[in-house]
């Protein structure tokens, strides 16, 4: 946990984006409040956070999106793994969004 800027995204379900983030893409999973649907994860150089709407700490002063898709205006760009390495994951992956 060393990088100087670490994105929190906002996610409507906790557990199925921490399978995606670690069981397809790679990531481990560093620090976790299960309760607060939270967990803070790596993967190479990268670091992100995620965190469930409505579950915790709640950071929404109105500017959050209220409905699927979310994270529209947000670019992020990590170069811990390679285009094809990630393509192979998701192909390869039996993860299925709701």
């Amino acid at each position: 946990m060393a990088n100087a800027l670490v994105p929190e995204l906002a996610v409507s379900d906790w557990k199925q984006s921490k399978r995606f983030y670690c069981d397809v893409l790679g990531f481990t999973c560093q620090n976790e409040r299960p309760e607060e649907g939270f967990c803070y994860l790596a993967l190479g150089g990268a670091e992100l956070m995620i965190d469930q709407i409505g579950t915790g700490r709640a950071f929404d002063s109105g500017h959050c999106p209220s409905s699927y898709p979310f994270g529209g205006g947000m670019s992020s760009v990590s170069w811990s793994m390679s285009y094809q390495a990630l393509d192979t994951a998701m192909i390869l992956s039996t993860f299925s969004p709701t």
